[in-house]
């Protein structure tokens, strides 16, 4: 990554100043639930001590491939077939991987390195902010596991392509420092029920979000934007897209990307899809029964009881076909595609690539411990659930403020973030003017009502006095929005903090799409990304929340 100075200064935060963290997670992180998602905790004895082939439980399903020497010696039976390999390299040639990568490729082809996971489905303009520090949080965790163990350690993005949610992918956000908040969005009828999302078509997909960008940046988008549209022009669909963007902007990193739609992964995942078929009511018992537990501990479960009936999916020219579990076993003896679905995927994707950690999102880490039982029906060892980094990029011009109620505020956004906004943007002879204002007002009103006595307590009386303190309120509050229009004439963010720091009640990172850090600050998004690495993987160690305030130098 480039060295270059970056106008970020990250700011470390609690468990409760991170915005989008969940109960469960922050009582996930003190340490005081009594389970925890399928693998061990990743903490600092964790990464310093190697385990030993002993204690490695042989994936499920297809053959487990050899246990190369060394720290950790699990080995992802995937990654050694010849097939799967041969994908690998041919896919990731056409999208025009960097040689770190392809180099990558061939370590894990050779048993000669471990990795690391982070999952999350293809969207537009690289999907959500989240999934780059997802993404990025696995670079940071494979460098540290590798600097540990002194082994190489590959961050894997498994591009969740076969998943079918149309109405959360079709859309995402773009913050124009002067215009505000862009759609962007697919058109609604471009996918049929069940198709999987990652197959919609590139000529689709390409003019909107070429034409997003223009929008953003008056067709400006800066290199690595540049390069990763140049890379996807070889995509087919979204999937690829998604794939291609994300190889080239952490392609000095060695990233692999997997599709989840792989013929050879589902073709290695068949013997664990039938054990599973055999099993599902059990399988399903017991998952119910850890939901139930959560919910007597007052978690939400992640998954209902239609959720868990059945992990299987027929897959046909692109579509989903939810399947009982007999139907799934005779589509598995009839030589169908068959394809996980949400109660089975992370078991698929620990036993074939074997990842030391996977990094997971608030609501994935609750799902892991609802299903944290399958793993030890269908004998698979899960990866070590890591938390992703939260991160909030303040305004340019905006200062983290000391107060910790503060900071919540302002991190949460919406019109409280605004407010504090404004009244950290008066001069000070405005709001010298505005207290003394209030208090001259107060005594005066206060003497007034003394001499009136009784009088002062009437309803038309009181009613009136209170109309006039309003309208002072009302005075303060005009003035403090002058003082942030002046503000926004000198920052182009301020006028849309509140909608910046969370758009309609959606935290940031949530809202706005990836490719928006690259389209405003080009390589220096990339610098915030590598700053990010040693901080995360310090928090990760201590077990500590891994949320980070951003604060943006003025340009």
């Amino acid at each position: 990554m480039t060295q270059a100075p970056t106008p970020f200064q990250l700011v470390a935060l609690t468990a409760e100043e991170t915005p989008g963290l969940s109960d469960y997670v922050r009582r996930w992180l003190r340490g005081n639930v009594s389970w925890v998602p399928a693998g061990p905790p990743l903490r600092a004895s964790a990464l310093a001590e190697p385990r030993t082939a002993s204690d490695a439980r042989p994936p499920a399903g297809p053959p487990t491939g050899r246990l190369a020497a060394g720290p950790d010696s699990r080995v992802g039976p995937a990654w050694q077939d010849a097939a799967f390999a041969q994908e690998l390299r041919e896919r990731h040639a056409r999208l025009a991987a960097s040689p770190r990568t392809l180099a990558a490729i061939e370590m894990l082809a050779e048993g000669g390195a471990a990795c690391v996971v982070a999952g999350q489905q293809p969207g537009l303009l690289g999907g959500p902010l989240y999934t780059a520090y997802k993404i990025a949080g696995a670079i940071a965790l494979a460098r540290r596991l590798e600097e540990r163990g002194g082994r190489p350690v590959v961050p894997v993005y498994w591009c969740g392509a076969d998943d079918s949610d149309f109405d959360e992918a079709r859309g995402i956000w773009l913050l124009h420092p002067a215009r505000g908040p862009l759609r962007v969005e697919l058109p609604r009828g471009l996918a049929a029920a069940g198709q999987q999302i990652g197959a919609l078509a590139a000529y689709d997909v390409e003019p909107v979000e070429r034409g997003a960008l223009a929008q953003l940046e008056s067709g400006a988008h800066g290199r690595y934007l540049s390069q990763a549209l140049q890379a996807a022009q070889a995509a087919r669909d979204l999937g690829e897209r998604a794939a291609a963007f994300y190889l080239t902007v952490f392609g000095g990193d060695g990233l692999v990307v997997v599709d989840a739609r792989s013929p050879r992964l589902l073709a290695l995942g068949r013997p664990l899809f039938a054990r599973h078929a055999r099993a599902a009511a059990e399988h399903a018992a017991a998952v119910d029964a850890r939901g139930a537990q959560m919910v007597s501990a007052g978690i939400e479960a992640p998954l209902a009881p239609k959720a868990t009936r059945s992990g299987l999916f027929r897959v046909q020219d692109g579509l989903r076909e939810k399947l009982e579990p007999q139907r799934a076993l005779a589509a598995l003896e009839a030589g169908d595609t068959v394809a996980p679905a949400v109660l089975l995927r992370p078991l698929w994707q620990d036993a074939l690539l074997a990842p030391l950690a996977a990094v997971l999102g608030p609501s994935e880490l609750a799902y892991h411990a609802q299903i944290a039982p399958m793993y030890e029906a269908l004998g698979v060892r899960g990866a070590s659930p890591v938390l992703r980094p939260h991160v909030t990029l303040l305004p340019p011009g905006v200062t983290l403020p000391p107060a910790a109620a503060e900071r919540a505020l302002l991190l949460s956004g919406g019109d409280g973030a605004r407010e504090l906004l404004a009244q950290g943007a008066m001069p000070a002879r405005w709001r010298d003017a505005a207290d003394k204002a209030r208090a001259g007002l107060a005594a005066v009103l206060g003497e007034y009502a003394a001499t009136l006595g009784e009088q002062a307590r009437t309803r038309t009386v009181a009613k009136a006095l209170e109309r006039v303190r309003r309208e002072l309120a009302q005075a303060e509050r005009a003035v403090a929005a002058a003082a942030l229009e002046q503000a926004a004439q000198r920052e182009g963010f301020w006028r849309w903090a509140g909608e910046w720091l969370c758009l309609r009640g959606v935290v940031q990172e949530r809202a706005f799409a990836a490719a928006m850090g690259w389209g405003l600050w080009d390589g220096a998004f990339t610098q915030l990304l590598s700053d990010l690495a040693s901080p995360y993987a310090d928090a990760v160690e201590r077990g500590a929340a891994t949320g980070f305030a951003v604060q943006v130098a003025r340009t």
